[in-house]
């Protein structure tokens, strides 16, 4: 009886400081929003004198609920890439509140860069803060954390996605070759803030997001060049190019592959070079159609398929037959760097371009390599009156603060037609910058961007 009384005290004063901490409260709400539109900005971080810090998610909101914090006067720091909070007389960027359980507290910051942040398309958690104060319960987990590189295009009245290496909750080691999906042709509403991808994940018999490249590998196995064609016969082709790598960035095998519909997997069609062939195979290689794919027509309206990164690289007509073929693949000499108006140089990193049907001209958005805030991480606008230049006088319309963004891949269809807004996501990581802290659930993940051209300078080619 004695044991069992101490028993029923211990369990009794343990359980006082639980129940307290789960007694109902609501959290407090911090809503974060740019000051020229009153939009959600996601990607903001609060950060304490403790160094406890918040992320904003989707809808720009922040709950907070450490008991420490409420009743009393709080100094949040206030920093997001391309955007800022005003400065006090001691040079912090912040807010001083007093949370209060179930209150809330809106912080307007001001956006520094031509572009507009929108939100992340893809990992855990993306509405995970307002979902803790009640809100967007109805948006479900995909069961990833990262996702790399992504490519894009319309098949078969649906849009189809493909991802590089991904992570997952249940083992560091995810997905290697190469995660798909489908979505509508335009995937969500754009305009309909907070945004809410839905993507369909091509999955395994028990739930769990598989890779589709079925392509005999030891190592990762990378799809770019993603397009569909037709055939002489007007047969419907999804098809890609592969890279198998091994280490880190030793790329040992190309080659070509086709989707299988019965399958729902990419299978080989073509290898074009291995690590141990020729140096003549290595030549065919280097035309192979990886970047990002897009459609020209020439001034006898004969259609091509240009392939760029983020400028076209190779050029070949718009048939399978032809993609097939590496003798009918054309090589395009492309610039290394573009010049500012004031005469800095800007080397070219990677990226992607589409034409504009507002200003009438091709346009490329591209990351700079060896940018000055950070050496992925600043993204740039340039336009030219033909796909094949001259690019002049760029713009930066993104930036980041000691983090990378690369491989921009643009949603050139996701606009209302004759729009003045661009869509461009791209991959947001730590790799290759200077020992950042790492952002939770936003690493290794792709966040869209929303870039009104009426911002830029009248006519940047000009």
């Amino acid at each position: 009886m004695i044991v069992r009384s101490i028993l029923i005290g211990f369990i009794t004063l343990f359980s006082i400081p639980f129940s307290r901490a789960d007694d109902g409260k609501k959290p407090f709400r911090i809503e974060i929003v740019d000051d020229q539109n009153d939009k959600p900005v996601p990607l903001v971080e609060l950060r304490t004198t403790s160094e406890l810090r918040w992320v904003t998610d989707n809808a720009g909101v922040v709950a907070i609920h450490d008991p420490e914090l409420f009743d009393r006067e709080v100094w949040f720091g206030v920093q997001g890439h391309g955007y800022s909070f005003k400065k006090d007389g001691f040079g912090y960027r912040g807010v001083r509140i007093t949370p209060k359980h179930g209150g809330n507290y809106k912080v307007r910051v001001h956006r520094e860069m031509i572009a507009q942040r929108v939100g992340r398309l893809t990992g855990s958690g993306l509405l995970a803060e307002s979902q803790k104060l009640g809100e967007h319960q109805d948006y479900p987990e995909s069961g990833i954390t990262g996702c790399d590189s992504v490519l894009t295009t319309g098949w078969k009245g649906k849009r189809f996605w493909l991802w590089g290496d991904t992570k997952v909750f249940r083992y560091p080691l995810g997905v290697f070759n190469t995660l798909g999906a489908t979505t509508e042709l335009t995937p969500f509403d754009v305009k309909a803030l907070p945004i809410k991808p839905n993507f369909q994940y091509f999955r395994k018999e028990d739930g769990l997001v598989r890779g589709i490249a079925n392509i005999p590998a030891k190592g990762p196995v990378w799809l770019s060049g993603l397009v569909s064609l037709r055939d002489s016969s007007g047969a419907e082709h999804l098809v890609a190019s592969y890279v198998v790598v091994k280490e880190f960035l030793t790329v040992i095998e190309r080659g070509l592959c086709e989707w299988d519909s019965e399958r729902e997997c990419f299978e080989p069609v073509l290898m074009i070079w291995k690590s141990d062939e020729t140096e003549e195979r290595k030549s065919v290689a280097v035309l192979i159609p990886e970047g990002h794919v897009v459609r020209y027509r020439d001034q006898e309206n004969q259609s091509w398929l240009l392939v760029a990164n983020p400028l076209p690289r190779v050029k070949l007509r718009d048939s399978y037959e032809a993609w097939k073929d590496p003798k009918a693949w054309n090589s395009i000499d492309v610039p290394k760097n573009l010049t500012t108006k004031d005469g800095t140089t800007i080397n070219i990193h990677q990226g992607a371009m589409a034409w504009s049907d507002y200003r009438s001209s091709w346009f490329t958005i591209f990351t700079q390599a060896g940018g000055t805030s950070s050496y992925l991480g600043e993204v740039w606008f340039a336009e030219s009156e033909s796909p094949f230049g001259p690019w002049k006088n760029p713009v930066k319309v993104v930036t980041h603060d000691n983090y990378s963004f690369y491989n921009p891949c643009i949603h050139a269809d996701w606009a209302v037609p004759g729009s003045s807004e661009v869509y461009f996501e791209g991959t947001y990581t730590a790799e290759f910058a200077k020992h950042p802290e790492k952002t939770q659930r936003y690493d290794y993940n792709q966040i869209l961007y929303r870039l009104d051209l009426n911002d830029l300078p009248a006519k940047v080619s000009k």
